[in-house]
């Protein structure tokens, strides 16, 4: 066997096809009630055939747009059917109150954690 029987030579009519797998998902948390929530998860996985990397780039970009409308149809369906509606939650006076320290600040107590390494 000569190496062209092995690895046939490539043209630019005659590509290979390759294969690929597209693992793709969706995932929303809504809350619905006062601490309860409900989360809707939903994923495609899909073998795919491409010569071209832009090709490919356009199956997966097709993928992508079936992904999302499918996943509002679901969406939309489980919040009819469970007859819910998505509350946005806050916490009350979210914006008025942030007790995080400043980026590059120490907590209190927490800068002394050092000295615990020795032991007396």
């Amino acid at each position: 066997m000569t190496n062209g029987e092995l690895q046939p030579h490539e043209t630019a009519d005659d590509k290979p096809t390759r294969k690929g797998r597209i693992k793709l998902g969706l995932q929303r948390t809504l809350s619905t009630e006062k601490f309860q929530s409900v989360v809707i998860h939903y994923e495609l996985d899909e073998e795919i055939e491409w010569t071209t990397p832009s090709e490919r780039e356009k199956k997966v970009m097709n993928w992508e747009t079936i992904l999302t409308r499918e996943f509002k149809q679901v969406h939309d369906r489980v919040l009819s059917e469970l007859d819910l509606s998505h509350k946005k939650a806050y916490f009350v006076d979210h914006l008025e109150k942030d007790t995080r320290p400043e980026p590059g600040q120490g907590l209190d107590g927490l800068d002394d954690l050092d000295s615990l390494d020795s032991v007396n």
